[in-house]
């Protein structure tokens, strides 16, 4: 063979036995090897990348499949139904309490005809609608990114499944992999599926722990005058802190890859002494596997100037338009006080995150009580009649709770009737176009 009839797919195989071995059975070609070592190194670690990513999220999806085919099995259909169940039965123990036990009860006649603004009703409606669309904006940024497919129908939908699947299960863990699996049912690959979900997941949660601090801190003379429980606000910092360290984590280790795992290490270790945690070891692995892939997915997204602002601007406004409806409910019953608008959504934040540790689906129990309270506060501080709070409760629940699951149930009698027939066609155009 001579030196001109040497082709690249020839020499692959030398280049990369010199690069390790310094040694070339092919001597007089040691210097153009020399400079295609490094392209046939360079492509096979690319390639060996894609596949090792390509496996993680193929583990990913197969664990996200047995966690969504639990989730349908016979007896978690049963258990969720009897979570609904449980749900409604403490909201109406809870408004029978309220009814029973307050003197100055307003009946649902007077309350309809004459004690609420629907104007402002109608708007937290649309601010329900809103967050969604700001919530799915989300989701078709990164989706547009990956694939540079167009689906905001798509991107809404997995929304609503997400929304549903939270509510529907303990401590709000079942609305990512139901989405997971809900997009790469869709058309979606595995990397892309579980990797738009994450990535959402992660910014959303930076700004939504930087939203809350300003939005506390600047309200917290304004919190204390209103005499707000101390069980709401020490579970409110409790759980915003808990946040704030994932979050934490994800950027130290980014930055160190020594200092975060030996706090890590003595954080766990006094978790077991404590008895919170029976292996650390294993609990450890498991964390920061996930922190790191938390890190992989912020790398390949948020570099991209375009995504980053696009999230950065409807995860801000999710937030803005979400926590706003109870101030559109408060406004509804006591009038219009556009003054106390950032001090409402200050006090509601403080709400979700605390009756996010009730380990009941939509934190029931909590939500309803802690809700209630903060209504009857902001009654008390305007003059409004208190028993007005016990509606103004209803309602948040309404319009943040029981709302999700009625659209998730509409979402699935749709795919029934419709979607599941049509997503084959969108495949196809889809697939035509590449």
């Amino acid at each position: 063979m001579s030196e001109n009839k040497i082709s690249k797919n020839d020499i692959t195989k030398p280049c990369i036995f010199i690069k390790y071995r310094a040694f070339s059975p092919l001597k007089e070609n040691v210097k153009r090897f020399k400079n295609l070592s490094a392209y046939s190194t360079q492509e096979l670690n690319k390639k060996l990348k894609e596949a090792t990513n390509e496996e993680t999220s193929e583990k990913v999806l197969k664990g996200t499949h047995e966690a969504v085919s639990k989730q349908r099995s016979k007896k978690k259909r049963i258990l969720s139904f009897a979570f609904l169940i449980i749900n409604l039965v403490i909201l109406a123990v809870i408004l029978w309490y309220q009814f029973s036990h307050m003197d100055d009860n307003i009946s649902l006649e007077d309350l309809l005809f004459s004690e609420l603004n629907w104007w402002w009703i109608l708007a937290a409606l649309g601010l329900f609608f809103l967050a969604q669309a700001f919530d799915g904006f989300r989701i078709w940024i990164l989706i547009k990114h990956s694939t540079g497919q167009n689906r905001p129908w798509l991107s809404f939908k997995s929304i609503i499944t997400q929304h549903f699947y939270d509510c529907i299960t303990p401590m709000a863990t079942g609305g990512q992999p139901f989405q997971i699996f809900y997009l790469n049912k869709r058309g979606l690959s595995a990397g892309t599926a579980t990797s738009v979900p994450l990535a959402k997941f992660i910014f959303g949660q930076a700004v939504f722990i930087v939203f809350s601090l300003i939005a506390i801190l600047v309200n917290t003379s304004n919190i204390i005058a209103l005499n707000i429980s101390p069980v709401i606000i020490t579970m409110c910092w409790i759980g915003l802190g808990l946040n704030t360290l994932l979050i934490l984590a994800i950027v130290l280790l980014s930055v160190s890859k020594k200092v975060v795992p030996g706090i890590f290490v003595g954080i766990l270790k006094l978790c077991k002494k404590l008895h919170f945690i029976k292996d650390y070891r294993r609990t450890y692995a498991k964390v920061m596997r996930m922190v790191r892939e938390y890190i992989t997915i912020s790398r390949k997204f948020f570099s991209n100037p375009f995504v980053f602002v696009g999230e950065l601007i409807s995860s801000i406004g999710y937030s803005a338009t979400y926590y706003s409806i109870p101030f559109c409910i408060f406004c509804a019953m006591c009038g219009t006080h556009t003054e106390m608008w950032f001090e409402v959504i200050a006090l509601f934040i403080a709400v979700d995150l605390a009756s996010g540790f009730m380990p009941l689906p939509g934190g029931s129990g909590a939500a309803e009580l802690s809700s209630k309270a903060v209504f009857l506060s902001l009654f008390l501080a305007t003059g409004a009649a208190t028993g007005l709070s016990v509606w103004a409760m209803l309602f948040f629940r309404i319009f943040t709770y029981y709302g999700f699951l009625l659209e998730g149930v509409l979402l699935m009698l749709y795919d029934y009737l419709i979607g599941n027939k049509k997503i084959e066609k969108t495949l196809q155009r889809l697939r035509s176009k590449r």
